[in-house]
């Protein structure tokens, strides 16, 4: 929405943070969005129809919808310095939940 108006078409997002490609791992994928796998969003029901954006060195972007929250970290590093991966994102994401749901 901006300024009272829909950018994106709903129908649009629905599409784009469907899993239309299954991983083993924690996330499937949409059309450019990482998505919570279902076995995820049963061990963590706050997680149910997140979708994420991971970008280089650590940027990521998660949409919770069942908070009503938008949670962004952007990481500021160097060549050759360590970097934040998806994992530890994912941790901050479970504290995060935990304190909105107490």
């Amino acid at each position: 929405m901006w300024s009272g108006t829909q950018i994106v078409p709903a129908d649009g997002v629905d599409e784009a943070i469907k899993p239309w490609s299954h991983t083993d791992g924690l996330l499937d994928y949409g059309y450019l969005w990482w998505v919570v796998s279902a076995g995820v969003a049963d061990r963590y029901p706050a997680f149910a129809g997140s979708y994420w954006a991971l970008g280089y060195g650590g940027q990521a972007l998660a949409v919770i919808p069942a908070l009503r929250l938008v949670a962004v970290q952007l990481v500021d590093v160097r060549e050759g310095e360590e970097r934040i991966g998806s994992r530890q994102f994912g941790e901050l994401l479970k504290l995060i939940a935990a304190a909105a749901s107490s």
